[in-house]
């Protein structure tokens, strides 16, 4: 939870937090996180609002598991991590490496479109 700035995120009634959630309401400034009222928050899940900036979880909204939140949610709304997709082929397994430039230099991108590029992880 926000520790720096605790009175810029509000949290109404009914709301669950799951385990390892992080809510942080300042990078580059004071912003204000609200989660309104009977909110699901999955694991793992980031909201972050940045300096100045509100942003806002609607009433009833769920968050699933490992969700990065940086824009407002309308109510009722159920978000999903859609990002575990295979973006590269790693022809230098990391685990043999020294130096990570070693492993960067070893990723092959995959093209968009490709069927690799389906993969789901």
């Amino acid at each position: 939870m926000e520790n720096e700035y605790p009175e810029a995120v509000e949290i109404q009634d009914g709301v669950q937090i799951s385990v390892r959630a992080i809510i942080i309401a300042h990078t580059r400034g004071v912003g204000k996180v609200v989660i309104e009222k009977d909110v699901f928050i999955g694991p793992n899940t980031v909201i972050i609002s940045s300096g100045g900036r509100l942003l806002r979880v609607g009433e009833g909204a769920v968050i699933g598991a490992g969700v990065i939140l940086s824009k407002d949610v309308p109510a009722q709304m159920f978000v999903v991590n859609d990002s575990s997709r295979a973006v590269a082929r790693a022809l230098v397994p990391l685990t043999k490496v020294e130096k990570v430039e070693d492993f960067v230099r070893g990723l092959a991108p995959i093209k968009v479109g490709s069927r690799s590029g389906d993969i789901r992880v």
